[in-house]
């Protein structure tokens, strides 16, 4: 997804106004994809543990309960 020219001007604007410096428009679109980068992360299923991962993990939650 790219970020539009006011995307990066609201970014620009809430910087300065929660950091109380301004930043130029490259520093805004770099801070601004790094951003998205971190929702695509989140919104991504987790990831299917493998059998020996299940297996560690129920050893340990037994050994925990004993």
């Amino acid at each position: 997804m790219a970020l539009t020219q006011k995307a990066i001007d609201e970014l620009k604007v809430i910087h300065k106004r929660h950091a109380g410096e301004t930043i130029s428009d490259d520093e805004a679109w770099a801070m601004g994809n790094r951003l998205l980068r971190i929702f695509a992360i989140l919104a991504r299923p987790p990831a299917r543990q493998s059998n020996e991962v299940r297996t560690a993990s129920r050893l340990t939650d037994e050994a925990e309960r004993t």
